[in-house]
């Protein structure tokens, strides 16, 4: 892990704590039945947290890749996690704005819950692996360096500046902080040159945050004569804000800023003004030096200038926009000369993330930048085409068309019918090593060819209703670790003369896939994978009474290697018959099985760390001391039991 990717996740890890130590989340948290997760998660990540410093140093160590893994793997537990605090903070936003009065989406929060619950759950138990590894198994050593806190990601809405976000000379700070609260309530167009000129200082601040200013419409010219030295802007929760600037003249005042964000303005409906005619005026592309641009929660913004993005821009988030139905020209790469204008530059976009943009239909002319790292696609059911309008006639990716891409992500993007040709083996996506669909019922097949990035390390498939394969060469993926099934009844497994699964597989997770519970043969071939360390299996398995056992139709030998064994919902369960095989395992959760009765028969696991048993009604009185118990005695020299009646 590089530096810049070492300090990328502790400020991630830090935002989060930041994010979870929030009263409102807190409250809204135990209101729906899953406080004692977010606690869990609070706690969980200020002991990560002071272990990562030690981490970092020893994973450059030789001998040390299980460090690096556990960097990789807790990484990848902080996108998951942000994602699932992305939902939770939407839906607070929108019950704030139903007590307003603003009508509410059509999407049923009911209906989100029961998804977000079985998330939620898994992030708890993968905080506690984490932790336990860390410490028992690594025994990387503690470091509270790491705990100090940090500004969030998501400015307060309490003032009009943040004070931890104006970054200056100490007597510009002051300045601002003395009179900007004093004039929130006027017009800022009405402000003297003098306020504004002892109000920014002398051409020294860096980052501004103007928050919950009521009667802000527009940014004024005067503003931005005093802002030649501005590089972040973010504005958030202005509720009057229609546009940013009058006319292309101001943005020559602002050559160094290169990061421009709008939260939750929601009159906001262009960067310049328009009329209805003409939405879509303004050269945005002005802005040179631009590398982050996010726009969030601006319900009426319908499109972006015509005249594209800057060609610097290496980062754009859109969230939540409900009106936009178009894309700025400067997502795409134009792949034709004679197409392009003046302002068309070489694009550089390493990052493009779209979320919650019900009216978006299509992408722009062209195809997707070569520079491409990230692309995140969520809840857009209108988008048709991922790669521009020209592939509506047939056309084909050229073969340096998004070839950096390293993680793609598609979320509730029901036009999806099968993988762009931008995955295929004709593009050789040699950098691609995160692949998630979620909630895609109309992708039947993976490309024929199977998937092209032979480094592809995380392959992740959740309620694809309609997907009946996986990848036709998933054996050749050969750096894949990470394979998460869940809620895909049509699926069934490539059967072991078609290869099978890569062997290097270290996490596997089925939730109720019906199709690979009628057919149990993928779970005979699990001993041989021995890098496997994690394995959840969850459905009803009607037919399973028996696992661990020679004559077991699910998993009758576990891999040699398994830390962490997670089974749950199976309806007829009724023991667990061996433990051999298990003297890796340090993790055992068994959960709403209501006729299991027995654990192995060998006893309780010497290595075990961690019991976590709940729903197991005739199983509970065997593991209790007052009650008796034949287990109870071996579970006291575990560091870590629950017995619960249910989650």
């Amino acid at each position: 892990m590089a530096a810049e990717e070492q300090s990328l996740l502790a400020s991630s890890l830090r935002d989060l704590k930041v994010r979870l130590a929030s009263r409102e989340l807190r409250g809204f948290a135990r209101q729906q039945g899953f406080g004692e997760d977010v606690r869990k998660w609070r706690a969980t990540l200020s002991e990560v947290m002071d272990l990562l410093v030690d981490a970092e140093e020893k994973q450059n160590i030789k001998g040390k890749d299980d460090v690096k893994i556990w960097l990789s793997e807790l990484t990848h537990l902080a996108y998951d996690l942000d994602d699932v605090l992305d939902d939770l903070e939407y839906e607070l936003l929108r019950r704030k704005k139903s007590q307003e009065g603003v009508q509410e989406r059509s999407t049923s929060w009911s209906e989100q819950i029961q998804s977000l619950r079985s998330r939620i759950e898994e992030i708890t138990g993968r905080f506690e692996e984490i932790e336990d590894d860390g410490k028992y198994v690594l025994k990387l050593q503690a470091n509270p360096s790491m705990r100090c806190t940090t500004t969030s990601v998501r400015p307060p809405t309490t003032s009009s500046v943040v004070k931890s976000d104006v970054v200056g000379r100490d007597k510009d700070v002051e300045a601002i902080l003395k009179l900007l609260p004093k004039t929130a309530e006027k017009e800022l167009e009405e402000c003297k040159e003098r306020i504004m000129r002892e109000t920014v200082g002398s051409s020294s601040l860096t980052t501004l945050t103007l928050s919950e200013i009521s009667s802000l419409t527009c940014l004024p010219e005067e503003f931005f004569k005093y802002l030649v030295a501005l590089e972040e802007l973010t504005i958030y929760s202005c509720n009057e804000l229609t546009h940013l600037w009058n006319n292309d003249a101001t943005l020559k005042d602002l050559g160094r800023l290169r990061s421009l964000k709008i939260y939750g303005c929601g009159k906001f409906r262009s960067f310049f003004p328009t009329g209805e005619a003409e939405l879509s005026c303004g050269s945005l592309h002005l802005l040179t030096s631009s590398q982050d641009s996010a726009v969030n929660g601006c319900e009426i913004l319908e499109c972006f200038p015509a005249t594209g993005l800057p060609s610097s821009l290496k980062k754009l988030v859109i969230f939540d926009c409900e009106s936009l139905w178009c894309l700025p020209d400067g997502v795409m790469q134009r792949n034709n000369k004679s197409m392009e204008t003046e302002a068309d530059g070489e694009c550089c976009l390493e990052g493009l993330i779209i979320s919650g943009c019900p009216s978006l239909e299509s992408f722009p002319t062209g195809v997707l930048p070569a520079t491409l790292r990230t692309l995140w696609i969520s809840n857009c059911p209108e988008l048709e085409s991922i790669s521009g309008r020209e592939s509506i006639s047939g056309y084909n990716f050229p073969r340096n068309a998004a070839s950096s891409l390293e993680s793609i992500y598609f979320n509730k993007y029901p036009s999806l019918k099968s993988l762009p040709k931008c995955l295929g083996s004709s593009t050789q996506l040699t950098n691609l090593a995160d692949l998630t669909i979620w909630n895609c019922e109309g992708i039947e097949w993976f490309p024929e060819e199977g998937l092209s990035s032979l480094n592809l390390r995380r392959l992740g498939i959740d309620g694809c209703k309609n997907l009946k394969s996986l990848p036709n060469n998933i054996q050749n993926l050969t750096s894949l670790e990470y394979l998460v099934i869940h809620c895909c009844p049509s699926l069934e497994w490539i059967p072991p003369q078609k290869g099978g699964l890569p062997h290097n597989l270290r996490v596997l997770e089925i939730y109720h896939c019906e199709r690979l519970e009628e057919s149990l043969d993928w779970s005979h071939h699990l001993h041989t994978h021995s890098a496997l360390t994690s394995l959840f299996i969850e459905g009803e398995f009607r037919e399973v009474v028996s696992v661990l056992d020679d004559d077991s139709r699910l998993l009758p030998l576990p891999p040699p290697s398994l830390n962490l064994l997670r089974i749950a919902g199976l309806r007829n369960l009724e023991r667990i018959s061996s433990s051999r095989g298990l003297n890796s395992l340090r993790h055992l959760k068994i959960g709403d099985c209501p006729m299991l009765q027995n654990l192995p028969n060998q006893g309780i696991l010497p290595s075990l760390l961690e019991l976590y048993i709940w729903g197991c009604p005739l199983l509970k009185p065997k593991c209790l001391e007052e009650e008796g118990g034949e287990y109870s005695s071996h579970l006291s020299l575990i560091p870590r039991v629950s017995i619960l009646d249910s989650w």
